[in-house]
């Protein structure tokens, strides 16, 4: 018998919707649990679980059971490649493409992803992908990148040649510039762990699990998604999560097998309520022509950016940044420049920020990287520039020779 508190502790904590995974399945992970534990009294159980959060985490890891294998259902891998060189060809270094895997199990997928766009002749340092799941021991095993031929289930075992490394016939590792290209972190949608900056995702793989969520979290993962989504990016779905709250905001592709929805166009703004006018003839005396508004592009207000920084000016570097920001608010070089813009005006919080914003968006950000951590040993902080010397290294090394 399970007790209805522990239902609705795993409601809260995951947003599982008991019946979509069976009750015989969360019976077997009590089970589990109150062997390993020693216990009969599931009334004794529930009051340790509701009490101890390392057994939370515990039943958790034992009702979420990962399964997963690389390039599942091909279809999204094949259209993601074909949409990233139509759809957002111009993706480089400096402004890379984003993409988030959530849940991401053991990395089969997020990893996937990366194989894919490397195949597809991107460089590694162009692109970034964030990989989210509620599982710790998920997560351990994703960083750690080792896998076997079954984890293909017999399929695409040529990328073993291209991007693994053979430990034993059995045993595989992922090649460093696979697994550097993926930032792996602990969450949900509830409690998601990056900064949630609008429209800083290109693609975004939810697959398999929203038929698991009851409807409140559905509704807060579709919110999630039509925020983080750029409006012209993809969100990938699994064959059985489509419902209602996701077709009144998302529109199906036109390959069906990819399962793969665009955000749906802002709604035409309500019309305006009659105005009783003057006469015609004397309208025109009340308008007044407007000016065209011309915006410098983007790439001149970084140039500009630069050269004020290079003449030690900081105010006019952070004044010329405040109108790049009205371009976009998703480019890693843009927070770099800020940063140094602010260290010039001796706003260090600020600096940090802005540097930290850059990471997010580009991990391997080579400068910001740097002034991070010189900035981390400035304040005192040797473990965290320390573990940013290491990753500026790890950077280094994935860059081509000249």
């Amino acid at each position: 018998m399970i007790l209805p508190s522990i239902l609705d502790f795993l409601a809260q904590r995951i947003g599982l919707e008991a019946h979509s995974v069976g009750l015989p399945g969360i019976e077997a992970a009590l089970q589990e649990r109150m062997l390993a534990l020693q216990m009969t009294d599931i009334g004794a159980y529930r009051d340790l679980l509701l009490a101890n959060t390392e057994e939370q985490n515990a039943l958790i890891e034992q009702v979420v059971v990962p399964e997963t294998w690389f390039f599942r259902d091909q279809a999204p891998f094949d259209f993601l490649a074909v949409h990233a060189r139509k759809q957002w060809g111009d993706f480089s270094p400096a402004t890379p493409l984003r993409l988030l895997s959530l849940p991401c199990s053991t990395g089969e997928e997020p990893y996937s992803i990366a194989m894919t766009l490397l195949d597809a002749g991107n460089a590694p340092e162009s692109f970034h992908i964030d990989a989210v799941d509620v599982s710790h021991e998920a997560l351990h095993r994703a960083r750690v990148a080792r896998y076997s031929p079954h984890d293909f289930r017999g399929k695409n075992l040529d990328v073993l040649q291209r991007h693994f490394s053979e430990v034993t016939p059995d045993c595989f590792d992922l090649l460093p510039r696979v697994r550097d290209t993926v930032r792996f972190a602990h969450g949900t949608f509830q409690q998601f762990p990056f900064p949630e900056i609008p429209g800083s995702y290109h693609a975004i793989f939810c697959r398999n699990l929203l038929i698991y969520l009851n409807a409140t979290w559905r509704k807060q993962a579709v919110e999630l998604f039509r925020k983080l989504l750029r409006p012209d990016g993809i969100l990938f779905i699994g064959h059985a999560d489509a419902f209602s709250d996701l077709s009144a905001h998302f529109s199906m592709a036109r390959n069906a097998s990819a399962f793969a929805y665009y955000p749906k166009d802002a709604p035409p703004p309500a019309p305006s309520r009659r105005v009783n006018l003057p006469p015609t003839d004397s309208v025109a005396t009340l308008v007044t022509p407007m000016t065209p508004i011309h915006k410098p592009p983007l790439s001149a207000l970084l140039s500009e950016m630069k050269e004020a920084i290079e003449r030690q000016d900081g105010e006019t570097a952070h004044s010329i940044g405040q109108a790049a920001l009205s371009h976009t608010r998703i480019h890693p070089e843009l927070y770099y420049l800020l940063g140094e813009a602010h260290e010039l005006r001796q706003d260090m919080a600020a600096a940090k920020d802005a540097w930290q914003k850059s990471l997010y968006l580009f991990p391997r950000h080579l400068n910001s990287l740097q002034r991070l951590k010189d900035l981390l040993e400035k304040e005192g902080d040797h473990t965290a520039a320390a573990r940013l010397e290491a990753r500026i290294r790890r950077v280094q090394s994935l860059q081509p020779e000249v």
